[in-house]
C-alpha cells in the first residue's frame, strides 16, 4: 500500500499532480493499494489526481476524521455538536471567515470574498449553504486562515477548547478536527501490518503515519528530525523526479517485504471485506516465508 499526502509532496500548484509523479503512481497502482491522505475533505481531493489515478483510491481526509471508498463515507468522526456551535460563534464574534465540512459545507465569506471558496468543488450531496442551516452534528473539519487584523487571542482561546485538534500548516491554514486523529488511526485498523506501507509526506500532519510505516518519503524541511526518514527529498527543481523515483523504488521493496495484502477496512458500522480484483494487481495474502 502506497499512502500519500497532496499539497506539496505530490502536488506543488493546489490542482494537479506532476506528470512525471503521476505516471510513477499508475505504474505502482498495478500492484500496490493507492491511499491518498489529506487535510482537504475528499470532496475537494478527486480533482488533483484525476479520475483514472482516483478510481480505484482510497481517500483519508480531513486528517484522518473521513474516509471515502467508491465515492462512498466508510468512516467518520466529526466534532461534537456543542462544541462545534462555540467554535463556529468564536469564529463569527471575530470576524473570521471559516469553512466547515460534514455533510454540507458552510462558508461565512467576508463582503470582499475569500480564496478559501475557490478550493470548494461540489460532489454529491456535499454543496455550499449558510451557517444557519449547517448541521452541526455532521461537521468534521472547520478550516479558516485568520486575515490581517484577527484577533490576536482567536489562536490561545482555540487552543482551550478540551476535544479537538488545532493544526497548523505550512500554508497559513488552520484547521480545527476531533481530538486523537490523524491520518494513521484510519490506517491502522486495516487487517495488515506497517510492512506492507510506505508513506510520503511533508508536513507535521504527516507525522504519525511516516512513523509507523517501513517505508517513509519526506518532501522539504518542515518535519525536521521529529521522525526516522527512510528518505528525505530536497524541495528544489529535482523534487519531481526524486519523488517518481522513489515511488517506484518503495512500490518494489512492499512486494518483496510482504507481497500483497486481502485488506478489510474498518467502518462505524464494522469490518467490511475489500473485493479483490482479478488477474494482476490482485490482493491475495502472503505467504509468511522470508519475512523478518
Amino acid at each position: 500500500m502506497l499512502v500519500f499526502d497532496i499539497d506539496q509532496t505530490i502536488c506543488f500548484d493546489r490542482y494537479t499532480i506532476p506528470p512525471t509523479i503521476h505516471r510513477a503512481i499508475m505504474r505502482a497502482k498495478a500492484d500496490n493499494r493507492i491511499v491518498f491522505a489529506s487535510a482537504r475533505h475528499p470532496r475537494d481531493m478527486y480533482r488533483v489526481p484525476g479520475e483514472e489515478l482516483a478510481e480505484d483510491a482510497w481517500l483519508i481526509g480531513c486528517n484522518g476524521a473521513i474516509a471515502f471508498q467508491d465515492h462512498k463515507v466508510s468512516y467518520a468522526r466529526p466534532l461534537q455538536w456543542e462544541l462545534t456551535g462555540r467554535i463556529l460563534e468564536l469564529l463569527e464574534e471575530t470576524g473570521t471567515s471559516y469553512l466547515a465540512d460534514g455533510i454540507f459545507t458552510s462558508c461565512r465569506e467576508p463582503e470582499t470574498g475569500h480564496a478559501l471558496l475557490d478550493e470548494v468543488t461540489g460532489f454529491g450531496r456535499f454543496h455550499i449553504t449558510r451557517s444557519a442551516d449547517m448541521d452541526r452534528a455532521e461537521v468534521i473539519k472547520i478550516l479558516f486562515l485568520p486575515g490581517i487584523g484577527a484577533d490576536p487571542d482567536l489562536m490561545a482561546r482555540l487552543d482551550a477548547f478540551n476535544g479537538v485538534d488545532v493544526h497548523r500548516h505550512r500554508d497559513g491554514s488552520i484547521d480545527i478536527t476531533v481530538s486523537g486523529i490523524d491520518k494513521w488511526a484510519y490506517l491502522s485498523r486495516l487487517k495488515t501490518d506497517d510492512r506492507a506501507f510506505a508513506a510520503f509526506g511533508d508536513d507535521t500532519n504527516d507525522l504519525m503515519m511516516l512513523r509507523a510505516v517501513r517505508f517513509n518519503v519526506v518532501v522539504g524541511d518542515r518535519i525536521g528530525d521529529c521522525v526516522d526518514v527512510t528518505h528525505r527529498m530536497p524541495d528544489d527543481a529535482r523534487t519531481e523526479h526524486r519523488i517518481a523515483r522513489l515511488i517506484e523504488t518503495c512500490s518494489g521493496n512492499l512486494l518483496l517485504e510482504a507481497g500483497a495484502y486481502a485488506l478489510k477496512p474498518f467502518t462505524r458500522r464494522g469490518e467490511r471485506p475489500l473485493s479483490g480484483r482479478a488477474g494482476g494487481g490482485g490482493f491475495a495474502r502472503p505467504s509468511r516465508r522470508g519475512l523478518s
